[in-house]
């Protein structure tokens, strides 16, 4: 670095990409961002708050650690598509903020200004989940997010649940909102269950040992080493 000069900090897209690459954080990123790289988000929007003037590359980098902390009104007040850049996993967070678990923070009552307000965010946030779905391999937290917001029973879900079943074989949730879909339709795939039980082991969402749970009953496919998990 020549004498006088300062090297700028990375931006939010700058430390998810050389995360989701395997690439060392460099040597001169300051301590907050080499938190936000290794997933430390309290420890990094800590270190965020303490900054005087933030630019809106550091409001972006905080609001993005404290959506992933669920601070969602936190986040909201310094993320937004202005600062949030293009990376998929940044995208997706932004929308889960404006969206919320279920889509609560999209829910306008009370008058018809309430409404025009959450029509506004339902299209803001439909925005932002088609351009982070839009890259070919979106990380599993791109999908995880679009589950958070639209729950797991709307058509859109689906589709990407299915998609991401095909990209993240081993990840349980998805299998289990597919199995969900089809078991309504009234269709079993004995396929579907043997994904559940594998799974099973690293699963984290109830859907997961509620769908193996209903169609090891359903396909009458009892074992005591398969079920022991559910």
């Amino acid at each position: 670095m020549r004498k006088g000069c300062v090297t700028p900090t990375p931006d939010l897209a700058e430390i998810l990409t050389a995360r989701e690459a395997s690439t060392p954080a460099a040597a001169w990123w300051p301590e907050a961002d080499r938190f936000l790289y290794a997933q430390n988000y309290s420890e990094a929007a800590a270190l965020y708050a303490t900054v005087a003037d933030p630019s809106p590359r550091e409001r972006a980098k905080h609001g993005f650690c404290l959506g992933l902390e669920g601070d969602d009104n936190g986040a909201e007040a310094l993320l937004s598509e202005a600062n949030v850049g293009s990376h998929p996993e940044a995208l997706a967070l932004l929308a889960w903020v404006l969206g919320g678990n279920y889509g609560r923070r999209m829910h306008g009552f009370g008058n018809a200004a309430a409404s025009q307000r959450a029509t506004e965010r339902r299209a803001r946030v439909d925005a932002l989940f088609k351009e982070a779905l839009a890259h070919e391999c979106p990380s599993s937290s791109v999908f995880n997010a679009l589950f958070r917001v639209l729950g797991t029973y709307q058509e859109n879900a689906a589709v990407q649940a299915a998609r991401a079943r095909m990209l993240y074989p081993n990840w349980a949730w998805p299998h289990a909102i597919i199995a969900g879909k089809e078991r309504v339709a009234g269709k079993l795939d004995p396929d579907i269950l043997d994904d559940l039980i594998r799974t099973l082991p690293r699963a984290r969402h109830a859907d997961v040992f509620h769908e193996a749970y209903v169609y090891a009953m359903l396909l009458e496919r009892w074992s005591a080493g398969a079920m022991s998990c559910v």
